[in-house]
């Protein structure tokens, strides 16, 4: 009976070991590294204030999880980082009390249960997650790793439910061979490797410049604003990059693929999706003319069409708007054009 004991709280100590862990790790990297990342798509926030009140109280540590933007829905209590009034640059949670669509792009608007009046619109890129959870414990192991002597409790309090965990035996092996004697390289240098493509530019005009860049919650305010297409007197974020010409330019494929989507858009103008290996699809918008089919298998370097024009963002006159997409989400196409498929 004493060891099924013994069993039963190795495997509590193990769990709350577990536990603790990711949150502090989780904690501690939001901490360090800017532009609150994710953890295997969870983040952890605090809650400071009284809009949500009763369902979230001051002091509530949440989990939030990435979910697909299709997901979202009515009543959902969602965090993400406010834009315009007087959310702009914070990080707010509070429940979805509306969602509309507008150029295939999900709108959603929002209120804390105590506010009288709705938040700013909320657009996609703005949604870092859904909350699914709430603790109360883990509030106060927050405020106590807000402090240099607090973090370095937490990790003893990790170190010390470790080592009653386990006892290692002695069981050291001395060698007197370096690590690099007996290698054998992860990546052969064959001529395979070759064939790897680089993503390239969507343009090979060299009079082709950027006029409008990919909105980066991370970069100061002027580029921000720079970043920004007003239509209809709505200000919207830049999910891509748009490029303009001294005239009329061609537009070709960053990388070979498959052509999936060809289709003429009332706002966007003429637009083409190329789905590549590794969950990459590129999207060209606001085209001329158009050269290829849905379907159709192109090559990197390929013309797929010309630059043209857009009711979305007619001040840019002829130009191409250029998006890239990893995995369903939409990235800065300026961190990844020089880069090999296989680095992503």
């Amino acid at each position: 009976m004493k060891k099924i004991i013994t069993k039963i709280l190795n495997i509590l100590k193990i769990i709350l070991l577990a536990v603790l862990i990711v949150f502090v790790i989780a904690t501690a990297y939001q901490k360090v590294i800017p532009n609150y990342p994710s953890v295997f798509g969870f983040r952890t926030f605090s809650i400071i204030t009284s809009s949500m009140e009763p369902k979230l109280k001051i002091g509530d540590v949440i989990l939030v999880k990435e979910q697909k933007i299709s997901s979202y829905k009515v009543g959902d209590v969602i965090t993400f980082k406010g834009m315009s009034g007087d959310l702009s640059g914070k990080i707010v949670t509070h429940e979805i009390v509306g969602i509309t669509k507008e150029a295939g792009r999900r709108i959603f608007y929002t209120k804390g249960i105590k506010n009288i009046s709705n938040d700013p619109a909320v657009y996609e890129e703005q949604i870092l997650g859904k909350c699914i959870y709430k603790f109360k414990v883990f509030s106060l192991i927050e405020k106590i790793m807000s402090t240099k002597i607090g973090f370095i409790l937490i990790i003893s309090s990790i170190f010390l439910i470790q080592k009653s965990l386990y006892k290692k035996p002695d069981t050291t092996e001395y060698v007197n061979k370096t690590i690099f004697e007996d290698t054998v390289p992860v990546v052969s240098d064959t001529t395979t490797n070759n064939n790897i493509e680089q993503i390239a530019n969507p343009y090979i005009d060299e009079s082709v410049s950027i006029t409008k860049k990919y909105y980066d919650y991370a970069s100061d305010e002027n580029e921000q604003k720079n970043s920004i297409i007003y239509y209809e007197g709505t200000y919207i974020p830049s999910t891509g990059i748009t490029y303009k010409g001294k005239d009329t330019f061609d537009v070709v494929a960053i990388l070979s693929g498959t052509v999936t989507s060809v289709h003429q858009d009332e706002i966007l103008g003429n637009v083409i999706e190329i789905k590549h290996e590794n969950n990459i699809v590129s999207i060209y918008q606001s085209l001329g003319e158009v050269s290829v089919k849905e379907n159709d298998q192109v090559t990197q370097g390929q013309v797929i069409g010309k630059s043209g024009n857009s009711n979305i963002d007619k001040d840019s006159g002829n130009h191409l708007y250029f998006e890239i997409s990893i995995n369903n989400k939409t990235v800065n196409p300026l961190n990844y054009i020089g880069k090999k498929t296989n680095e992503i």
